[in-house]
């Protein structure tokens, strides 16, 4: 059964089956950009498996256009901004 629950020790948000437990946050919130980073474990023993990071861009739909990322997008995602590992 897996299972989506919050864990602030580790991570904003955790996503754990029998095998698996993966956490993930945002990581940096900037002015026209936000970088979301994701960690896999083990789940028995919590070994690290691996990594990653996403940048999503803000931008305009006309011209793809990079623009800032409004304010009400940084407040709701503020609470789920993660320490640099």
């Amino acid at each position: 059964q897996t299972q989506l629950r919050r864990d602030r020790q580790r991570s904003p948000l955790v996503l754990q089956s029998a095998e698996q437990r993966f956490g993930g946050g945002i990581a940096r919130i900037g002015t026209t950009s936000l970088t979301m980073r994701f960690e896999a474990y083990r789940a028995r023993d919590l070994v690290h498996r691996a990594s990653a990071t996403l940048t999503v861009v803000c931008v305009s739909k006309p011209g793809i256009v990079k623009q800032p990322l409004p304010d009400f997008v940084k407040d709701a995602l503020s609470p789920y901004l993660v320490a640099a590992p």
